[in-house]
Parts: structure tokens; C-alpha cells; sequence
């Protein structure tokens, strides 16, 4: 009877070790603090001009995580909340920074050159990639995260959210411009620690 037991305690812990493992590589949404996106989105695989006009592939194919901010260079209020949100991730992250791409993303191509987002960004982190696209490119790629655009008001009216990437170019989460970056950076941890 004793051997029974044990051998059905023993299937148990190993069904368990097993389930363990797979839930372990299959990070959930809702594991981490932010905002889920829901519906799951996944970005696509582009490569776009960086702010030094050189190609850049969006979502670096092996990184793990991956931050990206839509914004524009002339914006006032959104943008630098945005970009000053991100600079403190890097700084909270020090030198594990370097291994965090973020990536931000012109809504206005036609102001928006490389050089000039080259410039815009400086004032915030140089580690932050700009980058800039065709048009069409861009509208699609908008659409993808799903970030709207109105063109029409008086300054352009984008959507401002910071969309964390993760493995599979799964959109996991989602975090206000002026949100706190102790979330992220949390966030971010939580991720580059899994195996």
C-alpha cells in the first residue's frame, strides 16, 4: 500500500515539475503590472530608418523585451512625458539598460527626419532609437499596436501609450506617458529574468 502511495505522489511531482516548466516559458499579460493590451496584438517584423539614416529592424529579433513610444518632435505635452518616462527607465535600469532597445516612433514623417529626430531625442537619452518610415509604412505599423492618429487638429492628436514588446513580438503591456517608471522597470525585470 505504502509503495502505491509513493509511486502516485512521486506522478504527481512530476506532473507538476512538468506543468511548472511550461507555464515558466510562457509568460502571461497579466503576470506583469502593466496595462494588458487586450485584444493581443503582435508587432511586425520591419525594418525602418534610425535617427542617424541608417536601417533599423523594429524589434530586434533577439531581444527579449523590447520598449516602443509613438510621438512627434514639435509635440508639447505627451511626447516629452513619454520620452522623460523612458530616460528614467534607463536610469533605473543602469547598465542593464544596454541591453533594452526602445524604440521611438514618428507619427510625422514628413517633419520628422531622421536628423531631426536625431536631435529631439538628445535631449532626452541618447540610447533611445528614432526611427521614421514611408508613410504607408508607418499607417500600417500604427495599426498593428493600434495607435491612433488625427491629422486634423491643430496640433496632432496621436495616441500616446508606452507598449512594452516581448518575446514572439507579443504586445504584453501597456503604460501611460506619465506613469510611473518603477512599473516598467519592473515589468522589464520580470521578463529578462525568465529563461
Amino acid at each position: 500500500m505504502w509503495i502505491a502511495v509513493a509511486a502516485i505522489a512521486l506522478i504527481v511531482a512530476a506532473v507538476g515539475a512538468v506543468a511548472l516548466q511550461l507555464t515558466a516559458h510562457h509568460l502571461r499579460p497579466s503576470d506583469l503590472r502593466g496595462t494588458p493590451l487586450i485584444p493581443e496584438r503582435r508587432a511586425p517584423e520591419l525594418t525602418l530608418t534610425d535617427q542617424r539614416g541608417e536601417p533599423h529592424a523594429l524589434i530586434p529579433g533577439d531581444a527579449r523585451v523590447t520598449l516602443v513610444f509613438f510621438g512627434f518632435t514639435r509635440c508639447k505635452d505627451t511626447c516629452p512625458l513619454g520620452l522623460a518616462t523612458l530616460a528614467r527607465v534607463n536610469h533605473e535600469l543602469g547598465a542593464a539598460a544596454t541591453d533594452l532597445p526602445i524604440d521611438f516612433i514618428t507619427v510625422d514623417p514628413a517633419f520628422d527626419t531622421p536628423a531631426a529626430i536625431g536631435a529631439y531625442l538628445a535631449r532626452f537619452d541618447r540610447r533611445i532609437v528614432g526611427l521614421t518610415g514611408d508613410p504607408s509604412t508607418l499607417t500600417r505599423l500604427r495599426s498593428d499596436f493600434g495607435v491612433t492618429l488625427d491629422t486634423a487638429s491643430p496640433e496632432i492628436a496621436h495616441g500616446d501609450l508606452i507598449y512594452l514588446v516581448g518575446e514572439n513580438r507579443r504586445i504584453m503591456s501597456i503604460y501611460p506617458p506619465n506613469g510611473s517608471s518603477d512599473t516598467i522597470v519592473a515589468d522589464v525585470r520580470i521578463i529578462s529574468a525568465r529563461k
